[in-house]
């Protein structure tokens, strides 16, 4: 009996094996109550697992689910990375699909939030998929900081659509803290970012 699914490649090319694709596969067929299925990623010498995100996105509660040995059921500020999630199309159907709205950041951690408010179960197997984070665009280019901070904005008002002023706190805070580090050259797309998710844009901004 095959288990239709879907393997997300977050931005980037990470190495999944045959033999862990098949192994995640085999873990979502003795577990359909588990939505999300994410794996560890090999940074050249980091292993990374689970992301914790800030106290505010915290949603939801951890649900009870009986795993083997080695697997982990993510508390409800820990989000899977999109570089490595599968999702059975039994699990797509009840959490909804992929957040593409947010391009180019947080689509992975607004999709584990949406699972975790429903209550539904996020799993790190333990298992490992090659993958260096910002290889392609770079940590501080204009391009990944605009995004970065729009889209943390954007999550900020999905989570909590009345607390704006708080959201103006976490622009400040953004816009500080590029100051205090010297990197003046960020100010402007830190900026931009701030301005475009207090106006809640969304999607690909033609700027960058």
């Amino acid at each position: 009996m095959t288990l239709p699914c879907v393997v997300l490649v977050h931005y980037g090319a990470p190495a999944l094996t045959l033999r862990c694709l098949e192994s995640l596969r085999a873990l979502a067929r003795a577990h359909p109550e588990v939505v999300l299925w994410g794996t560890w990623q090999q940074d050249g010498g980091q292993r990374l697992g689970a992301d914790l995100q800030q106290p505010w996105c915290a949603a939801g509660t951890p649900a009870e689910v009986a795993l083997p040995p080695g697997c982990r059921v993510l508390g409800p500020r820990e989000t899977l990375s999109g570089a490595s999630i599968l999702v059975a199309q039994a699990a797509w159907a009840r959490l909804g699909p992929w957040p593409a709205d947010y391009f180019l950041y947080l689509e992975d951690t607004a999709w584990c939030m949406r699972a975790h408010g429903l209550g539904l179960p996020l799993v790190l197997a333990d298992l490992d998929v090659i993958h260096p984070r910002s290889s392609t665009i770079g940590r501080r280019s204009r391009l990944s900081i605009f995004y970065g901070v729009r889209n943390q904005l954007r999550l900020h008002r999905a989570l909590h659509p009345g607390a704006g002023a708080a959201r103006c706190l976490l622009g400040l805070h953004a816009l500080q803290k590029r100051f205090f580090q010297g990197r003046w050259g960020l100010l402007a797309p830190t900026l931009q970012g701030v301005l475009a998710g207090l106006r809640g844009r969304s999607g690909r901004d033609p700027r960058f």
